[in-house]
């Protein structure tokens, strides 16, 4: 591969991973809002938080795992299937929320 290919590789593995992390993240600063909104308090936030970094950080390196074995089609589908599912199911709440 020569290196102006290896370079545009690079930086479209990181535009990837920026706009991975960004849909990941984008809803910590709106957490505290749902949580007054649903009657919780500032502990309630922190367990809430809590337990998404120390599931990212227990379940991260499984799928990285899986990852390396079946290649990133599974994992990616696996994401993807469950994302849908989580929507179909949650959708008709919010609707008649």
């Amino acid at each position: 591969m020569k290196v102006a290919a290896q370079r545009r590789s690079l930086v479209i593995i990181w535009i990837t991973i920026l706009i991975d992390l960004m849909g990941l993240t984008i809803i910590i600063p709106f957490v505290n809002d749902f949580v007054d909104e649903l009657g919780g308090d500032a502990q309630t936030v922190g367990l809430l938080q809590g337990s998404y970094a120390a599931l990212q950080l227990f379940f991260a390196p499984v799928w990285g795992r899986i990852s390396d074995r079946s290649g990133r089609r599974f994992p990616s589908g696996a994401r993807c299937r469950s994302s849908s599912t989580s929507d179909a199911f949650s959708s008709p709440w919010e609707a008649a929320w």
